[in-house]
């Protein structure tokens, strides 16, 4: 979207491309704002990339599941269940590609525990907090 939004007070909103992006360019004051998943500021800063003064927060949503792998709706049930074991093992192979990424292990979701994602898109945010500037 963009031009002026006179209900919002925003200018303009445009896409970023990615978290990590998002943090530097509002660092760098070529944005004001941006989404982003909470722990790419908090690893940034544990990096010494970013300062504590340098970012505030305003708002932060329910925690939300990151990154799901989900099916096709089409997709046999012996499949799906041969892929779901796969990512949900303990096998040396999952450990390997999860300590490369830095990640925690992969968990298994229902459709219900994506409801605090939804909340969160179709309900306004609240207030800004205006205390100060909280850890990012």
């Amino acid at each position: 979207m963009r031009g002026p939004n006179s209900n919002s007070g925003i200018g303009r909103v445009t896409y970023s491309a990615s978290h990590d992006p998002s943090v530097d360019a509002i660092r760098r004051g070529y944005l004001d704002a941006a989404f982003v998943a909470s722990e790419r500021p908090d690893q940034q800063f544990d990096q010494g990339r970013i300062k504590p003064d340098e970012l505030r927060v305003p708002w932060t949503s329910a925690p939300t599941p990151h990154d799901p792998i989900v099916f096709r709706g089409w997709l046999c049930a012996e499949l799906q269940e041969t892929i779901r074991k796969a990512f949900l093992s303990a096998s040396p192979e999952i450990g390997e590609f999860l300590e490369r990424l830095r990640a925690e292990p992969f968990i298994a979701l229902t459709d219900a525990d994506c409801d605090g994602l939804r909340q969160a898109m179709t309900r306004p945010p609240a207030a800004p907090d205006r205390s100060g500037a909280p850890r990012l």
